[in-house]
């Protein structure tokens, strides 16, 4: 059957262009962007020393989907997260400049075994460089596609904020002995692209989890276990295809193994638990069917800024604080002003599967809500997405306490996921045409 459906869709292709069925074409290709060694490593304040070698390298992977007039290129990065929005619209507008290509959107692994990547550096410069090229690659390789998605579950994850019946909160920042605490989602979700030989172009899978296996003590650059997971995949499927690691509202989601020690064997904990996850993306995207779409409703997106207001009296709470280093953080967070403005992804790739993606790190009850909510039967949820603002509690987490919920890692006012979470659904909805921008009625009313 599936022999006869690939026969039937090249003879399709070859008398009608892909432009004309209204297909999707995708093209996808990764670059390795291992910074040199000696630089500060992202994500752990406790961390001492820079960087003194490689584990396993880090890539910036992209995504380029074409239907008709519209374009997207995803671009993934092995990073602790992407970079300020003005180096964004610049090198979206280069992308669109050189390849046409409507709307270009920014993820990465959060991997706290990355580098810190300075503004304006010569790093910065050698990876926007890189992704240019990437881009232009996987632009260069559109070919017609077939898509399809799955949903697996894996137990890697857990909440580290664990409330007790008195409303204390501790965190639990390890767990080995994998107690319950607070929501999780165990839920994976995986798109898998093919072209029409059934060789996989792509594998873009979606999980909450912190990517923290390796302790402050690690010094030597890695993606974690989303790097394993995407080795896995990719030698496993037919095509050697691309594997994303597209990161959930992990804000309060570690894995079970954070936070080991490499005096404790903490790369064969990456491998576990990387190999872990690999599997069950495999056994799900094997059963996958994919499909050829034909329809208006394809690669739509939209990214909207919303102004939000800061948490914090900062100018009051600068003039308390004594610790250098707070006062610095401080005074970063006021140079964004009072008001912030959050961009909110929200994308289309059929009427079937979407994807709503956040600037920082989202509690994952977000991800829970939204998808309960979704008007669409697939959908993606990430963080880290178009930029970095920090944590974003849900006010029962804001007012129960707890590191990203009432400390100085959040600073956007307590009810910003909840207002961005319903924008984020009506976006959706808007993408879909279900919600007009007139009143129903109002034709017999202009006659």
């Amino acid at each position: 059957m599936k022999k006869k459906k690939l026969i039937y869709l090249l003879i399709m292709m070859i008398i009608f262009p892909t432009h004309l069925l209204g297909g999707i074409e995708a093209g996808a290709y990764k670059l390795d962007i291992t910074p040199q060694i000696g630089l500060s490593m992202y994500g752990y304040g406790a961390r001492k020393g820079v960087s003194t070698g490689v584990l396993d390298q880090l890539y910036v992977r992209v995504l380029v989907l074409r239907s008709d007039e519209r374009s997207i290129a995803i671009i993934h990065y092995d990073l602790g997260q992407t970079f300020a929005e003005n180096v964004l619209s610049e090198l979206r507008q280069k992308i669109n400049d050189q390849m046409g290509i409507n709307e270009t959107i920014f993820i990465a692994t959060h991997s706290h075994s990355a580098a810190v990547i300075q503004e304006e550096s010569e790093l910065q410069k050698i990876i926007c460089n890189k992704t240019i090229n990437a881009v232009e690659k996987a632009y260069n390789s559109l070919k017609p596609a077939l898509i399809g998605t799955g949903w697996g579950e894996v137990d890697l994850n857990y909440n580290r904020r664990r409330v007790f019946p008195d409303g204390s909160v501790r965190m639990m920042f390890q767990n080995r002995d994998k107690i319950p605490a607070g929501p999780v989602d165990k839920t994976v979700g995986i798109i898998k692209i093919d072209d029409l030989n059934g060789n996989t172009i792509a594998v873009l899978v979606n999980y909450a989890c912190h990517p923290v296996v390796y302790a402050p003590d690690n010094l030597k650059y890695s993606a974690d276990f989303p790097g394993v997971m995407s080795r896995e995949v990719q030698k496993s499927l037919k095509g050697e295809p691309i594997c994303f690691f597209i990161q959930g509202a992990c804000g309060d989601m570690n894995p079970y193994y954070a936070m080991w020690p490499i005096s404790d064997g903490a790369q064969s904990k990456v491998e576990e638990m990387g190999k872990e996850l690999a599997h069950e993306v495999i056994r799900v995207a094997k059963d996958i069917e994919t499909k050829q779409y034909s329809d208006k409703l394809l690669l739509l997106s939209k990214i909207k800024h919303f102004p939000i207001a800061a948490r914090w009296d900062m100018e009051k709470l600068i003039s308390l604080v004594k610790d250098e280093k707070y006062k610095k953080y401080i005074q970063n967070t006021m140079n964004r002003g009072k008001i912030i403005e959050v961009p909110v992804t929200v994308i289309l790739i059929t009427p079937e599967i979407g994807w709503i993606g956040f600037p920082g790190e989202f509690f994952v009850e977000f991800q829970r809500e939204i998808r309960s909510k979704s008007p669409v039967n697939f959908l993606f949820v990430s963080g880290y997405t178009n930029g970095m603002y920090a944590y974003f509690p849900t006010i029962n987490a804001a007012a129960e306490g707890g590191y990203g919920a009432n400390d100085g890692a959040t600073f956007v006012a307590v009810g910003t996921g909840e207002h961005l979470v319903i924008e984020s659904i009506v976006s959706l909805y808007k993408l879909l045409d279900r919600l007009k921008p007139f009143p129903a009625g109002y034709e017999k009313l202009i006659k």
